[in-house]
């Protein structure tokens, strides 16, 4: 036997519906601008959104279609100044230990990324 829901059930999973699709296209959207200021080294978009509370878990650690984060594009691209406010960022725990597809960790990344900043004596 159907069960039948009250329009006022109704009308409320409706909002809840469209609450919840709308916050999905945000937050892939933060998703996006997140990694790309990373890979394009644009630490000042970066530090808006910690500014603006933007940068969530999720954000962060999200992994693209090929298992990368954007600490692992900050890493691979040598935006230093990106890689050290992810790591001092206190609002969020950015993981550096998710693997890519290629089974690389950001921590090894990371390490590599801190070698080349010794050897250009950027690194204190």
């Amino acid at each position: 036997m159907p069960t039948f829901i009250s329009e006022e059930e109704a009308l409320q999973e409706l909002i809840m519906l469209r609450v919840a699709q709308r916050y999905r296209k945000i937050s892939s959207q933060m998703i996006q601008i997140f990694l790309d200021s990373c890979q394009y080294g644009e630490e000042h978009v970066i530090r808006s959104m910690m500014h603006e509370n933007s940068l969530t878990d999720h954000v962060v650690n999200f992994r693209d279609s090929n298992g990368r984060t954007g600490l692992s594009y900050a890493c691979e691209y040598g935006y230093d100044d990106i890689v050290r406010l992810l790591a001092a960022c206190v609002t969020t725990n950015v993981n550096p230990n998710i693997p890519d597809k290629e089974g690389e960790t950001h921590y090894i990344q990371i390490k590599l990324c801190n070698s080349r900043m010794i050897s250009q004596g950027t690194l204190a």
